[in-house]
């Protein structure tokens, strides 16, 4: 079954370092250049400049029932943002009250903080919850030596999806629209039909799905030093039980990109081969909502 929806294809937004996606702990630093930065693969560089634009993100409770929204890493960690340029990676909305918040900066280290105690903001059917953002969107890293960390910027102009799912994922909400802009963000929330149960997706999809992968590893640091063999214009979509048998067999290539349609969600894995172990693989999934704007839960090294 083709897998289309009114935003179009899917887009992945991937978040690293400890926020609503977990937390990441020691892993291997990237190799720096002479100024002590990471090589860039995959991941952009952010912009530097840029003038903050405040808008309202609206969110109408059109289910019919009470909904509960996810506050736990901020009140607007339910929030989701994913840009059409996919190099972008990592981003979220920038907001004062994020847990455990650590912007990116020299000769500084950033704190260790345990997973947030989970929070819920209960929302009435017919209930409108506004919240005031000032435009700017955050992305973490991992940097070298270092704990993980956030960048701030302002976002370049482009087209972003914009969605918001409650707890159970039953009732959800997505946009597309041109940021920066002034006009306010409204997500009406109804019951979430979409299904991607089996291929094929369309390349472009598949590509920025494996795109947002290899930054979040990037990002992360975890395989960096390996991650140049990656290319997602060679992502292949699979279906679940032919996947077993696709892994094997893909032992003996440097990297291999793949994507699996999973019904509720879908997976991107990349397989590399265990160094020293010819034939042997190890795989590094992580797994995506269907609106392509938010890492469910990462599963590496198996």
């Amino acid at each position: 079954m083709r897998y289309t929806n009114m935003l179009g294809p899917v887009v992945v937004l991937v978040l690293s370092g400890c926020n609503r996606s977990g937390c990441i702990s020691q892993v291997e630093q990237p190799d720096v250049v002479e100024d002590g930065a990471p090589k860039a693969l995959f991941a952009a560089t952010l912009p530097t400049s840029g003038d903050e634009t405040p808008t309202l993100v609206v969110v109408k409770n059109h289910t019919g029932k009470h909904v509960q929204l996810d506050v736990t890493w901020s009140k607007a960690s339910f929030v989701t943002v994913a840009p059409l340029d996919a190099s972008l990676g990592t981003l979220s909305l920038d907001r004062p009250e994020l847990f455990c918040s650590c912007p990116c900066q020299p000769d500084s280290r950033c704190a260790r903080c345990a997973p947030p105690t989970e929070r819920g903001l209960d929302l009435a059917p017919g209930e409108i919850h506004e919240i005031a953002w000032n435009g700017r969107l955050v992305r973490y890293r991992t940097e070298p030596d270092k704990d993980t960390c956030h960048d701030a910027f302002s976002p370049p102009p482009g087209l972003y999806i914009i969605s918001v799912c409650d707890r159970t994922r039953q009732y959800c909400a997505a946009v597309r629209m041109k940021l920066p802009s002034r006009m306010p963000v409204v997500l009406a929330l109804k019951r979430s039909t979409l299904l991607v149960d089996r291929c094929p997706l369309e390349q472009g999809e598949m590509e920025r799905l494996a795109t947002y992968h290899l930054v979040r590893m990037e990002l992360s640091g975890v395989e960096v030093n390996r991650l140049a063999a990656c290319e997602p214009t060679s992502v292949v979509c699979v279906d679940q039980p032919d996947l077993p048998a696709m892994i094997e067999g893909a032992g003996e290539d440097l990297c291999s990109l793949l994507v699996i349609p999973r019904r509720s969600e879908i997976e991107s894995v990349v397989v590399l081969p265990v160094e020293g172990n010819a034939g042997e693989e190890r795989t590094y999934s992580a797994f995506f909502d269907l609106y392509g704007t938010q890492v469910l839960r990462i599963r590496h090294g198996d």
